[in-house]
């Protein structure tokens, strides 16, 4: 508790994070808001899998709309995001209050080793994640967009060449060696070790009948993360939220995997904010589109 700092965030209530990072809970929840602005939904009694959880806010969102008669499945590998997690669960009046299992492991796909590593930042803590590659590659994108913005801001005022040059060091600077390590130091990047799991074995351990709503934000281990869904378990699910990133098809793979798995595509959008900043971030929800074990559509 010591490594936490305490928030009230009305309607959520008392929300904990870990201390020397920057966090905006209010900007967090409002967040969490666009998964059900989706279409995405959540009743008394439902089963909801929070897959990259991270300090609980989606978790509090959800059951503070059931009014806590929920079970909750909460995923987080990172330990001091953990931490908070776990506090959350105890001392917030709605988390409090559910049905909640938290797994301080990684979700992955089938086959994949029990152990992975992680990339988590101190100062930016929701955007660890399991590949730092990809996460290279969103600060290069958002900083390649500031570098365009700093160019055509710049060019009426002192010249083409002058503002071409300040955008280009403004989009080169976290790329190379160099500019990596400054990256890392500015972020605080820490490399960690987290055991793994999949979806279908914590649904085998744990007895689980249905999923009616299965939200994923992993960072860009979306496709690992359905991956880890076997065949067997996939009509259990009701409904998928999932942030992800379009790369190399990355998009194209995911919706056809969940037409497959007989899924409707009933929403796919941008995060709000992600295209100021140069990311190519999606916000799918889809539904199951004919009647699955429990009866429910």
């Amino acid at each position: 508790m010591k490594n936490l700092v305490w928030e009230e965030v009305a309607p959520y209530g008392m929300m904990s994070v870990p201390k020397r990072s920057r966090w905006d809970l209010p900007d967090l929840m409002g967040e969490v808001g666009e998964y059900f602005d989706c279409g995405a939904t959540v009743g008394a009694g439902d089963t909801v899998f929070d897959v990259g959880a991270n300090v609980g806010a989606f978790a509090i969102e959800a059951a503070r709309r059931a009014e806590s008669d929920v079970s909750l499945f909460c995923f987080e590998p990172v330990p001091p995001i953990f931490s908070a997690l776990s506090a959350n669960a105890r001392e917030n009046a709605w988390l409090g209050g559910a049905r909640t299992h938290l797994f301080e492991k990684a979700v992955v796909s089938q086959g994949d080793p029990d152990h992975t590593d992680l990339a988590f930042f101190r100062r930016f803590p929701t955007d660890s994640t399991c590949d730092i590659d990809e996460k290279r590659r969103d600060f290069e994108m958002f900083f390649a967009q500031k570098g365009t913005a700093f160019r055509a801001a710049l060019t009426p005022r002192v010249g083409k060449t002058v503002a071409a040059a300040v955008g280009h060091i403004v989009t080169t600077m976290p790329q190379g060696g160099l500019g990596r390590a400054v990256s890392d130091l500015v972020t605080g990047h820490v490399r960690l070790r987290a055991p793994t799991t999949t979806l279908s074995a914590v649904v085998m351990e744990r007895g689980v009948t249905s999923i009616d709503l299965l939200k994923i934000d992993v960072e860009g281990a979306e496709l690992r993360v359905l991956q880890g869904i076997s065949d067997a378990h996939w009509p259990l699910i009701r409904q998928i939220v999932l942030e992800g990133h379009d790369r190399d098809g990355r998009l194209d793979v995911i919706g056809g995997m969940l037409t497959e798995k007989g899924f409707d595509i009933a929403h796919l959008t941008q995060p709000e904010g992600a295209d100021e900043k140069g990311l190519d971030s999606f916000l799918l929800y889809a539904r199951r589109a004919k009647t699955n074990g429990n009866g429910r559509a």
